[in-house]
């Protein structure tokens, strides 16, 4: 239920806040963080809503170095429900197209989670990753060479560089021999 309420502060945000095609200024960020305090006391004290649901709605921005909303939060008092839920918040923020941003493909998220990890807990990041890496199976990806591979299995201990297909150079618009290669003996 938690996961489900979490930003439902957002509710309670100036009209036309989320939407806004410039980047937010400092003031509409400041307005934006409202929106777990707003979602808190959306929710406090109604029938059903355990605490579990309260720590999920107010910490789901918070992250392990103190970055999030509430920088006075010490990583070791957070439960896992809220880290959890700011894993798989960041990932949809990133994947998802906004009016501000374009969408980031799974696979670049995901190397943003490994490449910032004293945010996130690495063993969550890790779950997380073993669940969706299964979606990546089938996928073609331009790798950092210009060349387009199709993904064809990946590896349980390091879901980001899996098996691949190499078939066509994107750089210069032509097909390549097909040849495996696995990305995890590639840096």
């Amino acid at each position: 239920m938690g996961a489900l309420l979490h930003d439902l502060g957002q509710a309670k945000l100036p009209q036309g806040i989320l939407s806004k095609l410039t980047k937010l200024t400092s003031t509409e960020h400041q307005q934006l963080k409202k929106h777990v305090v707003q979602g808190l006391g959306s929710v406090k004290g109604e029938k059903g809503i355990t605490p579990l649901i309260l720590d999920m709605i107010v910490n789901h921005h918070e992250q392990l170095d103190g970055s999030g909303n509430s920088p006075e939060i010490q990583a070791e008092k957070l439960s896992r429900p809220p880290l959890i839920i700011a894993i798989v918040n960041v990932c949809d923020a990133m994947t998802a197209d906004r009016v501000h941003q374009e969408s980031y493909e799974l696979i670049n998220t995901l190397c943003y989670f490994l490449a910032n990890k004293q945010l996130f807990d690495g063993e969550l990041v890790q779950r997380f990753m073993k669940c969706l890496g299964g979606h990546l199976v089938g996928n073609i990806v331009k790798l950092t060479n210009e060349r387009l591979a199709l993904m064809l299995e990946r590896i349980v201990l390091n879901p980001i560089k899996p098996t691949t297909k190499l078939f066509y150079n994107a750089k210069h618009n032509h097909h390549v021999t097909p040849k495996d290669i696995d990305l995890s003996e590639h840096t």
